[in-house]
């Protein structure tokens, strides 16, 4: 059996380590890509909870103004409570709330997905019916 020389020794020791150095650096960008995927998800799903909840407080101000309103929008999973005037959506990357200046008082829970908001009010309630 040939016996090897120092030099190709220090050459094998050297590949392994630059595979290794591949490696780490590899799964090193795949955990950041992860993670900055994941800070992504969260930042869009409040973005689009916050914007959902923001039209639907408009839809409620308009029914105030006009008597009714309809709209349909696309909502997270969450609960949307209204009472003594104030409309509140709470999501699971989202808790917001907005006064409304109409006494209301009602409470539901909605699936994640299209909906159709129909608000009515007349000179003391607004009242909400949901598709």
């Amino acid at each position: 059996m040939p016996v090897k020389s120092p030099d190709t020794l220090k050459l094998a020791m050297v590949e392994i380590v630059e595979y290794a150095l591949v490696f780490l650096v590899a799964t090193l960008f795949t955990g950041a890509s992860v993670s900055v995927y994941n800070e992504y998800q969260t930042t869009e799903a409040t973005l689009e909870g916050k914007t959902s909840f923001s039209a639907l407080v408009g839809l409620a101000r308009q029914a105030a103004w006009n008597g009714s309103s309809t709209g349909a929008l696309v909502i997270p999973e969450s609960n949307l409570a209204c009472s003594a005037g104030t409309l509140t959506i709470s999501a699971s990357a989202v808790f917001e709330s907005g006064s409304l200046g109409v006494n209301c008082g009602f409470n539901l829970s909605l699936a994640a997905g299209l909906h159709v908001f129909h608000f009515d009010a007349n000179s003391t309630e607004l009242s909400l019916t949901v598709d």
